[in-house]
């Protein structure tokens, strides 16, 4: 990168310069700013750069469109979270027009909200937040028809998180 102007004008985007290590790289670096004046005269100073390894937010996974009938149970066992730090903390699950209950499993907890209810959080390691995400069950409220939204919020522990979304479509069941 080459830098023109005036020694104010060069000092000010200097000052605003942000070092951004290549994905993944982790490891030394340097910067060299090599100074040019009119006269061409030269100076060049280093800066020795550290880039250590960064927090990794957590990644969902989800299952596509989910259908469900009216006044039914829908298991959603094919949600799973991981986090290449180790370090996640919960994902909570939340939906509108319905229930959602899951089989703690591990030593995971419900830290917030209830089981049976629109919005609960699971606590505890990634091996015993995934084995509970695995019980999902969803029920619409009765007589519901219609769309609904799964959202899955996992959280680490340093605060990264991901959301994502999974459609349920909530369709009229058998009447006698």
């Amino acid at each position: 990168m080459t830098i023109s102007g005036s020694q104010a004008a060069i000092n000010t985007t200097l000052a605003s310069l942000v070092y951004q290590g290549n994905v993944g790289y982790v490891g030394a670096d340097t910067l060299t700013v090599l100074s040019t004046d009119s006269q061409g005269a030269s100076d060049s100073d280093t800066v020795s750069i550290t880039v250590a390894t960064g927090n990794v937010a957590p990644i969902n996974s989800v299952p596509g469109a989910q259908s469900a009938v009216e006044n039914t149970s829908l298991a959603i066992s094919s949600i799973s979270v991981a986090d290449g730090n180790g370090d996640l903390a919960s994902t909570q699950l939340s939906v509108s027009h319905g229930t959602l209950t899951v089989t703690l499993s591990g030593g995971a907890t419900i830290s917030s909200g209830t089981n049976g209810s629109g919005t609960l959080t699971i606590s505890g390691s990634q091996a015993a937040i995934n084995t509970t995400l695995a019980s999902l069950v969803y029920q619409g409220n009765v007589g519901y028809v219609g769309a609904d939204t799964l959202t899955v919020l996992s959280t680490d522990s340093q605060g990264a998180s991901d959301s994502d979304t999974v459609s349920i479509t909530v369709a009229t069941g058998n009447v006698a």
